[in-house]
């Protein structure tokens, strides 16, 4: 993991840093031994595969020396005379926080890593009720104590608050994608679920280009956006030329092909061109649940 983004400086005294936040918390400097979960700052001494200043989290302690990932994703180690200690500031939990359930906790209804939220608090040995947002019950609440939980970072909240995926889903990219290649706003379709690093694989409609992405970076769309995607068309959104097969008994008193010589407006309504029951070709402006696009007209044989 690289050097974190994000921190943002809170204090300094006398040039040296003493409060920063990262991911909503904030975090002061300390003088002691490192916990897991803390964070360093390393100095600008610091080399080989890490970054002059960057901040690190903490993922293991032996005494005065701490373990880090480095910039290559490999575990390093450093001495406390290369880095700064800052741990993150208690502050109680209250209702409406979302929490991650620790290691060792005693739940029997949570194992550790599940994400709740905090919708009740009684101020008792046991005070918060809890809605399981991801976990072992989901959906459903469990009872928990302070030192049961921790205030889950907004990455945490973001992925377990993501939509659930199968094999065949559509979706929409709204965040960021592993390679880049495919764009926000771009549907696509998921052909293989979550690999070690939580990433879902997709393939872009229409297209044989992939890209792997959280899947808090992608939202479900239904089969139905996903077939006029693949013609680079919102759902109902007809062009002049289209042909289309009407159904609308009050106007044209039958069923039959028309062709769109009005695109689809703004209030919705497309305008057709067909033969009523009496032979006569009439337009009307019909709304879409009307038609069902036959032949979109950047196909047809008969334009060039």
């Amino acid at each position: 993991m690289a050097a974190l983004k994000g921190v943002k400086t809170l204090d300094m005294v006398g040039g040296e840093i003493t409060k920063v936040s990262y991911e909503g918390a904030e975090y002061e400097r300390v003088v002691g031994d490192a916990k897991i979960g803390d964070i360093i700052r390393l100095t600008e001494e610091a080399r080989h595969d890490v970054t002059p200043g960057g901040f690190y989290t903490v993922r293991g302690v032996r005494g005065a020396r701490v373990q880090i990932t480095d910039d290559v994703n490999e575990p390093h180690h450093w001495d406390e005379d290369y880095y700064d200690l800052f741990r993150k500031k208690h502050r109680r939990l209250k209702v409406g926080d979302y929490a991650k359930v620790v290691e060792g906790s005693d739940l029997d209804e949570a194992d550790a890593g599940d994400i709740v939220k905090i919708i009740h608090d009684d101020y008792d040995r046991v005070p918060f009720k809890c809605d399981v947002i991801k976990g072992r019950r989901d959906a459903d609440y469990i009872w928990a104590e302070e030192s049961d939980l921790v205030l889950a970072t907004e990455a945490e909240v973001a992925e377990a608050k993501a939509p659930k995926f199968s094999v065949g889903d559509y979706a929409k990219v709204v965040g960021d994608t592993y390679h880049s290649d495919i764009v926000e706003g771009a549907i696509v379709k998921i052909t293989d679920l979550a690999d070690g690093e939580g990433d879902l694989r997709f393939e872009l409609v229409g297209d044989d280009d992939y890209d792997y992405a959280k899947p808090s970076s992608l939202e479900k769309v239904s089969a139905e956006e996903a077939k006029w995607a693949k013609i680079g068309r919102k759902v109902d959104e007809y062009k002049v030329g289209d042909i289309v097969a009407y159904d609308d008994p009050q106007w044209f008193e039958n069923k039959g092909i028309g062709e769109v010589t009005e695109a689809t407006d703004e209030d919705n309504y497309a305008g057709v061109v067909a033969t009523d029951n009496g032979g006569r070709r009439v337009k009307y402006y019909l709304l879409p649940e009307k038609l069902t696009l036959i032949t979109p007209v950047e196909v047809r044989f008969d334009r060039s």
